[in-house]
């Protein structure tokens, strides 16, 4: 009833491009932006999920890894993402992250929710944790997106929430500025796992974020946790860039 008379007062508008055309299941998406968002079809980096940057075959579609990460293979096990980052999603996560519209996190994970499905039917994780903001970058932001989405996951899916175990110690420069030798440097040492706790032997664990660029935090995250005894760490992102 309340909600109801809220919509009437304060009609719900697309978080792309403004549209009142809400209907359906979405919240805050109307019908010709979520049509614009289908997952990913492209070639992917089995391991970081990284858009391949040239044609790859079918049989190799499922072995195919970047040369990142031949180069340095990252801590985690395997990335899995809805989408690329790119328009509408990226101006839907934008508006979510920057311009503080926490309550399109439902929708997101609307978005979400069948590869969600495929990803933890294959990674069977034990826990799911997001990759934590400084306290002081949560005064700024006011909300903590990561949280949102990861707390989404685990109500809907069943697995639970450990999001006191990973803690961000350091507050660090915005990723968004820097370059990818510089973002490694950056979340170094950034973050700790809660008074040394350890997990159990052969744990799995789901690693969620709005969004993975170079894997930086990724791999820092996932570092720690490893080094905290689980043995496989996954990560799940809304888009990859």
């Amino acid at each position: 009833m309340v909600e109801h008379s809220l919509n009437f007062l304060f009609p719900p508008v697309c978080g792309v491009c403004q549209s009142s055309d809400i209907s359906g299941e979405w919240k805050n998406l109307c019908g010709a932006c979520h049509r614009s968002m289908k997952p990913g079809e492209s070639a992917q980096c089995s391991v970081c999920g990284k858009s391949a940057e040239t044609d790859v075959s079918s049989l190799d579609r499922t072995s195919f890894i970047c040369g990142d990460c031949r180069l340095s293979r990252p801590h985690f096990d395997q990335a899995f993402s809805f989408q690329p980052y790119q328009k509408p999603l990226s101006q839907f996560i934008q508006r979510y992250k920057y311009q503080r519209q926490y309550w399109l996190w439902d929708d997101l994970l609307s978005l979400c929710r069948n590869r969600l499905t495929e990803v933890l039917d294959q990674t069977r994780p034990q826990w799911i944790i997001p990759v934590p903001l400084h306290k002081q970058k949560l005064k700024e932001r006011q909300f903590d997106q990561s949280f949102l989405l990861a707390r989404g996951i685990s109500k809907d899916f069943g697995v639970p929430f450990a999001d006191e175990f990973l803690i961000r110690t350091r507050y660090t420069r915005q990723q968004t500025r820097i370059n990818q030798k510089e973002r490694l440097q950056n979340v170094r040492g950034a973050f700790e796992i809660l008074n040394g706790n350890r997990f159990p032997k052969k744990s799995r664990i789901l690693l969620v974020d709005d969004v993975m660029t170079t894997g930086a935090t990724a791999r820092e995250c996932s570092r720690i946790i490893k080094r905290a005894g689980a043995r496989h760490v996954f990560v799940f992102t809304v888009a990859r860039a």
